[in-house]
């Protein structure tokens, strides 16, 4: 119904849990990890379409939204955990190498430049710091040559999980987490949570970079020293299992839903909602809205 549903597998995800092929849900997923500060609540928004519910990740993002006058918002937990916690290891690759670094993504559909260019200060600090070998996952707008060439001169593997549209993308990024010792971010990313949910020694490093914010308006300041409640998952010296708990705190674990349950809220029982969610699609498709 909503084409952002559809990005990074989410809803294909969330359908085939409940034991259904991927199709169009009367509803709207939360698709990123949603970080906003109580003075930027006013700019929150939702679909107007009758009986149509915003599916988020946990219940601080439900109390936003509610603070503003919006209720139809549902926690569910993120897609993510769905995957992650149904997949059979036997069937992911094992250890290849030692370290994966995400480095900070372009998002060129809502005009947001990633603002990060310091590649050789990536490349020497993570040789500084860490033994190789590595493994650069870009996003698919970042697959620039000059950008591929300069991590593959210093002897480093480059991979995609896929543009944001694969059906696969989450089950490619589970994959190649899954290959690596340590995960190496730059930013708070869904890629940091995910690797922490997945028991992986993450860490967080500072480099320059322009700092998006959820709106996409660039300010100067690192999200590390803007959001301070998150400071425990930069710093090395807290123990994992701290850092794991807010990110099951963050991803709604708590809310995780049974297969009937998530039918139901999605309203895949729903005659009703399932071919209204269909016919909004093909309409959008048609009128070229998505």
């Amino acid at each position: 119904m909503f084409k952002d549903n559809e990005w990074y597998s989410h809803r294909k995800i969330l359908t085939n849990y409940c034991g259904f092929k991927d199709k169009p849900i009367y509803g709207t997923i939360q698709h990123g990890w949603f970080r906003i500060e109580d003075q930027d609540i006013s700019k929150l928004q939702i679909t107007k379409f009758p009986l149509c519910s915003f599916f988020c990740w946990n219940e601080e993002i439900k109390r936003k939204f509610n603070k503003k006058g919006i209720k139809n918002v549902i926690p569910i937990g993120a897609p993510f955990i769905y995957l992650a916690d149904h997949i059979n290891d036997d069937q992911l690759s094992n250890i290849q190498s030692n370290v994966i670094i995400f480095p900070p993504h372009s998002d060129y559909e809502t005009n947001q430049p990633s603002g990060f260019d310091s590649v050789d200060e990536l490349i020497n600090r993570v040789h500084k710091s860490f033994s190789g070998p590595f493994t650069v996952c870009l996003y698919y707008q970042d697959l620039k040559k000059d950008f591929v060439n300069k991590y593959k001169s210093a002897g480093w593997n480059v991979v995609s999980c896929g543009n944001k549209y694969s059906v696969d993308f989450l089950r490619n990024f589970i994959d190649l987490v899954k290959k690596h010792k340590k995960v190496v971010v730059c930013e708070f990313t869904t890629a940091g949570l995910y690797s922490i949910y997945l028991k992986k020694e993450t860490i967080f490093l500072k480099l320059n970079k322009i700092h998006r914010n959820y709106y996409g308006e660039v300010i100067k300041d690192h999200d590390y020293d803007i959001f301070k409640d998150l400071k425990i998952l930069v710093d090395e010296n807290i123990q994992f299992k701290k850092k794991n708990e807010l990110v099951n705190e963050i991803l709604g674990k708590n809310f995780k839903r049974t297969k009937e349950e998530l039918s139901d809220i999605l309203g895949l029982n729903s005659f009703i909602k399932s071919n209204t969610a269909s016919l909004i699609r093909k309409i959008k498709i048609f009128f070229k809205l998505f």
